[in-house]
């Protein structure tokens, strides 16, 4: 039902019961509605009477008060020299002129790529002259029109692509550290009342806008999420859910919030039970299946320990926040998987740990976990800012995990404040989470050969130097054409967001080039080689053994300085 509709509802029901003499808690409700509809169609007379005097090939233009610059989304179309777009003037408006010349019903547009700005005048039926710029990209744009804080307020949402999407919705900003008062270029979670598809992804009512704030890339939250999706293993349980996904997908694109350009943003669907396919709730008999949580901090997450008694009455326990189900929709939630996980972890003896913890662990999942961290040095992602899931606790205890907030990879600068040296491609990342600590300690079920060759596999494709860095490149390569790039270093270059620092995306994907191309090199010589994860730092061989192997298997007469194998065991020879 449409705002006013649902308003003017509210007003009828409200006066009736007025007219009994009843003490109206709705009235209330219908002042606070009334507010929100006179701000909303404030804004859009506003934002009507500022902007789209003329339509670009039957497009709108998206007004940015703090430039007097108009966007369009014209996809495609700004990939070449030059085009020709149809000219449409609103009612009222007349006397256009674009870069000096009088328009008639056309306008031939030249070297729109790569953020170009048009200068332009049009008259108004007053016979007022307004002059302004238009620009061109070739990203979605999606305009958020409403007033946000952190509870949701309603909103409508627009998406600009192929063609105009508008839908109602509300909206509130999202996040934790990225959620203080102190923000600029905020995260969003907009919801719908309905489901719907965007982009090719999911069907939901629930999306996100990351806004990458603290990432003088913008996109390194997506590029890692997307490696992730490639390169991750499927959960245990993909055979019977083979649609089951461990990370979110998501678009670029370009965001307006009422008259004013935000910039680049990654709209992504939700990491929840849908997205990993986790059997639901049995409302019926109140039993719960399915599992998600998330962690916001290290503590327990970290494994060492496990903190003091859960409350299935409470939404959350030590740094974990249950995802499903959640209190909104039972009357308990159910943290006993988790807490029994990491409580093996912390508790455990060797003997048990060895013999059992691929019954608590998805472990191809984890090693790839693992290899992840150790490519992107991804040091806020170690227990903290990850989910993990079981797929139904009636038939396996099990866990697996999904990735979330990967912003902090490829050399992010800004974690030297937490981890000085952290950003180098030499740096030595310590996983000080107690689950891959012990597989790495107790090389259970030969833990250390298999994250090798799993690495060595990986590297011959998504992991190769060159492979990495293209990713990065690609997204650059978009933003720079649509001119988004040089949007974002002019909206955001010098916000305390990202402590006052110049934005210059150009530099910095050259920046993460030849960051992947020194810390691959770092890895491949110092992290994943069997001497590593041998946990032997030297030794001497005082009389050689009689038949020995180097690390390919072949067999060797003479040992030089290097790591072997005699009789199953390893020997480094120095």
């Amino acid at each position: 039902m449409p705002l006013a509709c649902i308003i003017f509802a509210e007003a009828k029901a409200a006066l009736g019961n007025l007219k009994t003499g009843f003490h109206c808690a709705r009235l209330h409700h219908l002042i606070y509605m009334m507010r929100i509809l006179f701000l909303f169609f404030g804004l859009l007379a506003a934002y009507t009477g500022a902007c789209a005097q003329f339509l670009i090939d039957g497009r709108k233009m998206l007004y940015d008060s703090r430039t007097n610059t108009y966007l369009v989304a014209a996809g495609s179309a700004v990939s070449g020299s030059a085009f020709t777009c149809n000219v449409t003037m609103e009612h009222g408006w007349h006397s256009l002129s674009i870069e000096g010349n009088g328009v008639g019903d056309s306008y031939t547009f030249t070297g729109a790529e790569g953020g170009k700005r048009f200068p332009f005048s049009v008259t108004d039926s007053l016979n007022r002259v307004v002059s302004a710029a238009l620009a061109f990209t070739s990203l979605p744009v999606i305009h958020l029109s409403g007033v946000f804080g952190y509870d949701y307020q309603p909103a409508v949402f627009t998406l600009y692509d192929t063609g105009v999407q508008t839908l109602e919705a509300v909206a509130k900003w999202r996040g934790g550290s990225t959620n203080t008062p102190d923000k600029h270029k905020r995260n969003y979670k907009i919801k719908f009342g309905a489901d719907h598809s965007f982009f090719g992804f999911r069907s939901d009512n629930g999306w996100i806008l990351d806004a990458g704030q603290a990432d003088l890339f913008r996109v390194r939250n997506r590029v890692a999420t997307e490696l992730w999706n490639d390169m991750a293993r499927r959960p245990y349980y993909a055979g019977e859910e083979p649609g089951a996904l461990t990370g979110v997908r998501g678009r670029m694109v370009e965001v307006f919030l009422n008259d004013e350009y935000a910039g680049i943003y990654c709209f992504t669907e939700c990491m929840d039970r849908k997205q990993l396919k986790l059997k639901k709730y049995e409302k019926a008999t109140g039993a719960v299946r399915g599992g998600l949580w998330k962690s916001g901090g290290y503590g327990s997450s970290l494994m060492w320990s496990v903190g003091g008694g859960y409350d299935n009455t409470s939404g959350t326990w030590d740094v974990f926040e249950a995802k499903y189900p959640e209190l909104d929709d039972v009357d308990t939630t159910d943290f006993s998987t988790l807490y029994n996980a990491i409580s093996f972890v912390a508790n455990s003896s060797d003997a048990d740990f060895e013999s059992q913890v691929s019954d608590y662990f998805d472990l191809p999942v984890v090693i790839d976990y693992y290899i992840l961290l150790c490519v992107l040095n991804a040091a806020d992602n170690i227990g903290k800012n990850m989910y993990w899931a079981v797929y139904d606790k009636k038939k396996d205890k099990k866990l697996t995990l999904a990735v979330w907030d990967l912003d902090c990879t490829a050399g992010q600068r800004w974690v030297e404040h937490y981890l000085p040296g952290a950003s180098s491609p030499g740096y030595n990342l310590g996983i000080n989470l107690n689950l891959l600590e012990r597989l790495i300690r107790l090389d259970v079920g030969r833990f250390s050969d298999s994250v090798i060759a799993r690495y060595r596999e990986l590297r011959r494709s998504v992991l190769s130097a060159d492979s990495l860095s293209a990713r990065y490149r690609a997204y650059f390569e978009a933003m720079r054409a649509s001119g988004a790039d040089s949007r974002e270093e002019e909206r955001w270059s010098g916000d305390s967001d990202i402590g006052g620092a110049v934005l210059d995306l150009r530099a910095e994907a050259d920046y993460i080039h030849d960051w992947f191309a020194r810390h691959i090199d770092y890895l491949d010589n110092h992290r994943f080689t069997d001497s590593f994860f041998s946990g032997i730092t030297s030794a001497r061989v005082t009389a050689a053994p009689s038949v020995y192997h180097n690390m390919n298997g072949q067999r060797v007469s003479s040992p030089r300085k290097g790591v072997y194998i005699y009789r199953g065991r390893k020997y480094v020879v120095n």
